[in-house]
């Protein structure tokens, strides 16, 4: 048996190395990543053990490596507008992994917008010298681990927070070769969804069609703005009834928009739900 081993990576290079999907001997807690020693904060080992039968089947197995440059795919739109079925469409292909919700991004997204605006908060980092530079490099360092940790490793990391949309800039910022998708569902079949199956969704009136639709509207608008001021390299609205009723000729249009090859498994993805390497959804 031959081992090879991965380690000594800087961590303040946000760069880090993994085996292809298809290897699944790398352990997914939190002992990866450990100190290096003394006065070294900031270098960390990736300590990983890919175990292979050869030296060619070593040399076969090609790295991904993820850092802010990874071309990172954004599944959002308002809530029940078919977030869900285009992610777990895009995970059926081997190479890409979205996974479940995080629910935590868009909330530190949320967060750190809003006190880079609060005139109080701004005179005090400034004062600590805590740039949007710092701050940056700290956000993304965050939403990069938990895009990466929170599931199986591929060639394409995908995350489907729908309200990430909301911050398109700001995850450009960090992240420049991200590409988004804005799934966009009629608001009159989102509110039904939502009102009759009594999903909770924060900033949404799901008592009454009337307030439904014009929380529906003001979403939508916020989002489809920021989405075609991303420009169509970056930003695709995809129209969930489209995705249903042809779903083949839209998914390569998706897929060419992302510069993902044909896989035929997209198309299939309801057949591996819940198995390993295939769809996962949150229970």
């Amino acid at each position: 048996m031959i081992y090879m081993k991965l380690e000594t990576y800087m961590m303040m290079s946000d760069e880090y190395t993994h085996t292809e999907r298809q290897e699944r001997s790398v352990p997914s807690g939190g002992e990866n990543l450990k100190p290096s020693g003394a006065g070294t904060a900031n270098l960390f080992n990736l300590d990983f053990l890919h175990e292979a039968n050869s030296m060619e089947s070593i040399q076969s197995k090609p790295l991904v490596t993820y850092n802010r440059s990874q071309e990172l795919i954004w599944v959002g739109g308002c809530p029940r507008s078919g977030t869900t079925l285009s992610r777990a469409m895009l995970d059926a292909h081997p190479d890409i992994r979205c996974g479940e919700e995080t629910h935590i991004i868009p909330l530190m997204l949320d967060f750190h917008a809003k006190q880079l605006i609060n005139p109080f908060m701004k005179q005090r980092l400034a004062d600590a010298h805590v740039t949007g530079d710092v701050i940056g490099d700290a956000l993304a360092a965050y939403i990069l681990t938990i895009v990466w940790k929170h599931g199986d490793m591929a060639p394409r990391l995908c995350n489907k927070d729908p309200m990430v949309l909301n911050h398109i800039e700001m995850v450009l910022n960090m992240f420049p070769n991200s590409k988004f998708m804005m799934m966009i569902r009629d608001g009159r079949a989102v509110c039904h969804s939502m009102i009759d199956r009594e999903v909770a969704i924060g900033g949404f009136d799901t008592k009454t069609y009337r307030g439904c639709l014009e929380d529906w509207n003001r979403l939508v608008d916020r989002q489809y703005k920021a989405c075609t001021w991303a420009g169509t390299q970056k930003c695709r609205i995809q129209y969930y009834e489209q995705l249903v009723l042809h779903p083949e000729e839209e998914m390569v249009e998706i897929l060419e928009y992302l510069g993902i090859p044909w896989n035929d498994a997209v198309l299939h993805h309801a057949d591996t739900i819940g198995q390993d390497g295939g769809v996962q959804l949150a229970p």
